[in-house]
């Protein structure tokens, strides 16, 4: 419980920023991108208990229209418990308001019992800018909430993660 009232502050703190009506550090100015960065998360759910999973992440981002931004990302994690270790690649494709994202996904697990042969998730997260070295570049952490539902009709986890990415924004092309 403790972790989701951490997670629920952030959101908060992020969100009060974002309805300042700022920009972002480095301006509007970028129209589309890359995201990279790891992820660590805590997975709890059905079969699962205190499950860690670390995860890796690529992002590609398009602006929409100011600041609306639709984005595609394929990754993977690992789910870790029980003496067991099972891999989740995915993809997830979305949408970016400020710094709130909200998207849903595709993973296929392998190598363990704990994690579903075939699942569908949501994303939510709010990203929080910590350090622009300079326009078109971005270091941000993003806290987030990702359910995951097994669709392969088995007895697999269904797991509710709750992490922290760690990612780096590259611009492609600025005004």
């Amino acid at each position: 419980m403790k972790t989701i009232g951490i997670l629920a502050t952030a959101v908060l703190l992020a969100a009060f920023e974002a309805c300042a009506g700022a920009p972002p550090p480095g301006g509007w100015g970028t129209t589309s991108g890359l995201t990279l960065g790891p992820s660590i998360a805590w997975v709890g759910g059905k079969e699962m208990d205190n499950a860690f999973a670390p995860g890796l992440d690529l992002t590609y981002f398009h602006r929409i229209n100011t600041p609306l931004f639709a984005w595609i990302s394929p990754g993977a994690r690992l789910w870790i418990a029980d003496g067991e270790t099972g891999v989740i690649p995915y993809v997830e494709a979305g949408l970016s308001f400020l710094f709130f994202n909200a998207g849903v996904g595709y993973g296929m697990g392998f190598l363990s019992s704990n994690v579903p042969p075939h699942s569908v998730h949501a994303f939510f997260g709010v990203a929080i800018p910590i350090w622009t070295p300079k326009k078109g570049y971005l270091f941000y952490v993003e806290p987030y909430y990702r359910p995951t539902w097994d669709v392969s009709g088995n007895d697999a986890a269904a797991g509710h993660e709750l992490g922290m990415m760690i990612k780096w924004l590259f611009g492609f092309t600025s005004k």
